[in-house]
């Protein structure tokens, strides 16, 4: 089964490190995937609700390009323009590409 998670995952990228040292702690315990492996191989996030540079670097690097959607969150942000005048998510989307590797970053 498959997730999908808006507004950037919940914040969840941001403590795939987090989880995997909790798990660690009980080793005895332990599935044969680590969480953030179980994360990755079984959610999406979607950008809904989240139009900012920094968490989509984030996302990107921490679940890798084929787990993060884009997705708008219409009728409650402006579809017209990116908050402070961005130009992104393009750009960044283009430049996180060239430099992703095949191992998932942490943020």
């Amino acid at each position: 089964m498959r997730v999908i998670l808006g507004r950037m995952g919940e914040t969840l990228p941001f403590f795939l490190w987090r989880l995997d040292q909790r798990a660690g702690a009980f080793a005895e315990h332990a599935p044969e995937l680590t969480p953030s492996q179980l994360v990755r191989r079984n959610i999406r996030i979607t950008t809904a609700g989240s139009f900012s540079d920094e968490p989509l670097r984030c996302a990107l690097d921490a679940l890798g390009e084929d787990n993060v959607l884009y997705s708008i969150d219409y009728p409650f942000e402006s579809m017209t323009e990116p908050p402070n005048g961005s130009t992104q998510p393009n750009s960044t989307r283009t430049s996180a590409r060239r430099s992703n590797t095949s191992t998932p970053k942490r943020c």
